[in-house]
């Protein structure tokens, strides 16, 4: 990649952002650090007992802002939010406000975007209150005014990882420091990871009684001046029944400001649970959608403190290396719109994952942006007008390329084919009768052409992609697939035999059932 412009922009000064921030000092990057508060330490500062360790997190992450404040190449900016970002990965300009100043422009080579979340904190109503009120409760309430026996609903899928963490640390402070009886209802024990599985251990230690209930949860209803938490216990396989002089329960999470402002300035959709959709939730949790830019922490979803820091440490190397290698050229003219075929539905817009397609300046026909576009082709497979063109691979090639051939697969060259290379060289019998075309993405092949590829004389024909939630380009498999199922029920419709063409979705190390797969299509 080019580098004109080697310094990391990372938006958010919480967990996520300032372990990104002092990881990439470490391997001697600039940095410029991006905080809306005044404060680095985000949100998290307003918790006062942290996930895994019985100090409180402000503190925690007063440390680590000194300790990042204080490496060579860390520059703070507070508060300032984040309006713009030009340009393409390794040439990005980010327009700035410093708080109540004027806009400044910074070239930064990588965004990381470490928003982070906030939680819902209700108040206190008679016996039941929010995590935020029991937090100062816990800390300055004279001993005679503190409940005797405090219920913590905690289930991880109603208040979020970090809350459920932060309940078993609080009952484990209530036993240990206040002497009270500590109840934590929830559906699944959070202990990811050895810190989880550690606090767990204590919280059995201390005393406290943990309810593992059903999927309908906990119920609670107000009993005078206490609360009774019901339900059924998993583990005892019985109903129960829990009376405490006070209740604490807390809400999802939900993406910061922070993350909402960062999304409009990098041109970035949110997911439908408003948060920052990572490339691959499993193999690429730190990359988006648009090259060049990273996230870390919360702003993808709920997690507890220390994953926070983790995730951090993760964007922080993988921006390195994209700063250190050199990444594949793009030209305007890879994939284009034929305005004149272009009826304007938008299922491309709709269908990229990578929002590389808009409205033109007219705002009737769509356009092309070169610097997101990542030349999948989904957009070319999808267009019902035949109005896309991929010029990396059009239908006109891959028909060249399966001229004659009976067999025939349409193979994923990250997936599909990469199996096929590994199993022939590994000795597998893949039968050479049955001809494999490498395709950038399963998502490029359509309707159109697999009709065409049948009409032309190809009897057996197997579209193969990435499994799910695997694909690269994250719609490809899927799309794929669906097309594949309508082109079965067109032959069927025609009287037909459907098996004629199939879908697979495997993955690059599947070689034995790849071979399989190709052996069963012919000699």
């Amino acid at each position: 990649m080019a580098d004109p412009h080697g310094d990391i922009l990372v938006v958010g000064a919480g967990p996520a952002g300032l372990a990104a921030a002092i990881q990439l000092s470490d391997i001697g990057r600039s940095v410029i650090l991006l905080e809306r508060l005044e404060h680095p330490g985000g949100r998290a500062r307003e918790v006062q007992a942290s996930s895994t360790r019985p100090e409180d997190p402000a503190s925690a992450l007063e440390q680590m802002a000194r300790e990042a404040l204080a490496r060579p190449g860390v520059e703070l900016v507070a508060p300032a939010r984040l309006e713009n970002v030009e340009g393409r990965a390794g040439a990005f300009t980010a327009v700035i406000r410093p708080g109540g100043g004027t806009p400044v422009r910074r070239g930064v080579g990588v965004v990381i975007v470490a928003t982070g979340a906030v939680y819902h904190a209700p108040g206190t109503e008679g016996p039941l209150t929010g995590y935020a009120s029991f937090e100062a409760l816990l800390h300055s309430a004279p001993a005679d005014t503190f409940p005797r026996s405090v219920g913590f609903l905690a289930d991880p899928m109603d208040v979020g990882e970090m809350l459920a963490q932060h309940a078993i640390l609080d009952a484990c402070l209530v036993r240990e420091n206040r002497g009270g009886d500590a109840y934590v209802f929830l559906r699944h024990v959070p202990v990811r990871g050895w810190q989880g599985q550690s606090l767990y251990e204590r919280a059995l230690e201390a005393g406290v009684r943990f309810f593992r209930t059903d999927d309908a949860g906990a119920s609670v209803s107000v009993d005078g001046d206490s609360a009774v938490v019901g339900g059924r216990d998993l583990i005892l396989d019985r109903p129960f029944e829990i009376r405490c002089d006070l209740v604490v329960r807390g809400g999802p999470p939900e993406p910061a400001r922070g993350t909402f402002e960062a999304a409009e300035a990098l041109g970035m959709q949110m997911e439908e649970d408003r948060f920052l959709a990572p490339a691959n939730v499993t193999f690429l949790p730190s990359r988006t959608a648009r090259e060049g830019v990273l996230a870390a922490g919360a702003c993808v979803g709920d997690m507890g403190f220390d994953a926070a820091m983790r995730s951090g440490r993760m964007a922080a190397l993988q921006a390195h290396d994209l700063l250190s290698r050199t990444l594949p050229s793009r030209t305007p003219d890879d994939v284009t719109i034929d305005t004149g075929k272009c009826v304007a539905c938008l299922t491309c817009l709709r269908l990229c994952p990578y929002h590389a397609i808009g409205l033109g300046e007219d705002a009737h026909y769509p356009s092309i942006s070169d610097t997101d576009c990542h030349d999948c082709g989904l957009c070319a497979g999808a267009c019902p007008q035949r109005a896309i063109r991929h010029h990396g691979l059009p239908d006109e090639v891959i028909l060249e390329r399966a001229g004659g051939a009976t067999a025939l697969v349409l193979g994923c060259e990250r997936s599909a084919c990469a199996a096929v290379d590994t199993a022939r060289e590994g000795g597998l019998d893949v039968p050479e009768s049955v001809r494999i075309v490498p395709v950038p993405c399963a998502g490029i092949v359509s309707t159109n052409l697999i009709m065409q590829l049948l009409l032309s004389g190809v009897e057996s024909l197997a579209v193969m992609g990435c499994c799910d939630e695997n694909c690269q380009n994250r719609r490809g498999s899927r799309a794929a697939e669906r097309r594949v199922g309508l082109c079965r029920s067109i032959l069927q419709g025609l009287g037909a035999d459907p098996s004629r063409v199939s879908f697979h979705a495997v993955a690059s190390n599947m070689t034995h059932t790849i071979a399989r797969r190709i052996r069963e299509m012919g000699p």
